[in-house]
């Protein structure tokens, strides 16, 4: 990040946590939970700006990741999707710059 940072100093940066999918908990991909937690932690060492949506009980109830409601295949949103996405996203985007 501070090469990055050296060669870009006006550069703005922040991270998006994808939100928790039904297959980061089990099958081929067997519980991403560690995963995600090292990232955050590294993101929060670095002073990297986060929307952490994989943690988030409550943006996991709105979006209902475990429904086939705002993806087809409970990973990629839909169009309804990104309407429940937007937001979150324009608001920390909006709160950090």
């Amino acid at each position: 990040m501070a090469l990055f940072l050296s060669y870009f100093p006006e550069s703005k940066v922040c991270y998006l946590v994808n939100f928790a999918t039904p297959s980061s908990k089990i099958g081929a991909l067997a519980n991403m939970d560690p995963y995600f937690d090292e990232m955050v932690k590294i993101l929060e060492k670095w002073n990297i700006p986060t929307l952490d949506l994989y943690h988030n009980p409550a943006f996991a109830e709105e979006f209902k990741v475990t429904e086939r409601v705002y993806t087809a295949d409970f990973v990629h949103p839909n169009a309804e999707g990104y309407d429940v996405l937007y937001p979150h996203v324009v608001k920390f985007l909006e709160e950090q710059f």
